[in-house]
């Protein structure tokens, strides 16, 4: 069983952003020379997705878990979250098996955000990273209020500042290649 001060877990591994992450913290170490180990968060640790995921990512010494978790289910979250150190968080604007039609349903992000954080604090994680944006609100002085993704991220990077101690927030790049789908709104 690793040192509490050498697990990090982390939220949407499977993905792009959270398999980066990953392989970051797999190939480097900690201040004081040792191997981090990961606990990967996935909604289903036998799917073929998350089989490949380990296959891929798994390092010589096992350093790597694949665990079930659900940011819908903050008791899963504490579960996973449960003797780490260090947690890296993220969101996203769509919603697994729904098609989002209505404005107010976006706030479902908020409610993953807000679960991941308090998941955090109840398992007293020392150090919580988080995928933010801008608030476009601000940043372009009101005239688009409507960019959800963005907006809700940094209401949730707001939540973690109010909730936990040890914060550190990126606001990572974007390029034509991560855009997967379309992000088009009627309005």
């Amino acid at each position: 069983m690793p040192e509490p001060s050498r697990i990090v877990v982390v939220v949407g591994a499977t993905g792009n952003q959270g398999a980066g992450v990953v392989r970051a913290l797999l190939d480097s170490e900690t201040a004081d020379g040792n191997p981090w180990f990961v606990r990967a968060i996935t909604r289903d640790p036998n799917s073929v997705k998350a089989k490949r995921f380990l296959a891929d990512y798994q390092t010589d010494d096992s350093r790597l878990v694949l665990v079930a978790g659900h940011v819908y289910d903050k008791s899963s979250l504490q579960d996973a979250f449960a003797g780490a150190y260090g947690v890296f968080g993220l969101t996203s604007e769509s919603y697994p098996g729904r098609i989002l039609e209505r404005e107010e349903e976006m706030q479902h992000e908020i409610e993953a955000g807000r679960n991941i954080i308090l998941a955090a604090k109840s398992c007293g994680i020392k150090h919580f990273v988080f995928s933010s944006l801008p608030d476009m609100v601000k940043a372009t002085r009101g005239q688009f209020p409507k960019i959800h993704h963005m907006n809700n991220k940094h209401v949730i990077e707001q939540i973690a500042r109010e909730e936990l101690g040890g914060v550190t927030f990126i606001i990572p790049g974007s390029s034509p290649d991560l855009v997967t789908w379309c992000h088009c709104g009627k309005n």
